[in-house]
């Protein structure tokens, strides 16, 4: 698991990278809105520094 300051965030973003859910999906799992999972994911994101070099993959 991710380690954040932030559990709610470090869920989210575990469930969108590592398990490739989507955010209606990571929803449904951790019982919040697409809403909510939206800002934890936005501020877990906010929380890590990726490499200079980093390019995420296209779905």
């Amino acid at each position: 698991m991710i380690n954040l300051l932030e559990p709610q965030a470090s869920a989210v973003l575990e469930l969108r990278f590592i398990d490739d859910a989507s955010l209606k999906d990571i929803g449904a799992e951790l019982y919040m809105s697409p809403r909510t999972v939206s800002r934890w994911y936005d501020k877990g994101m906010d929380l890590i520094t990726l490499p200079a070099d980093y390019k995420p993959a296209r779905n």
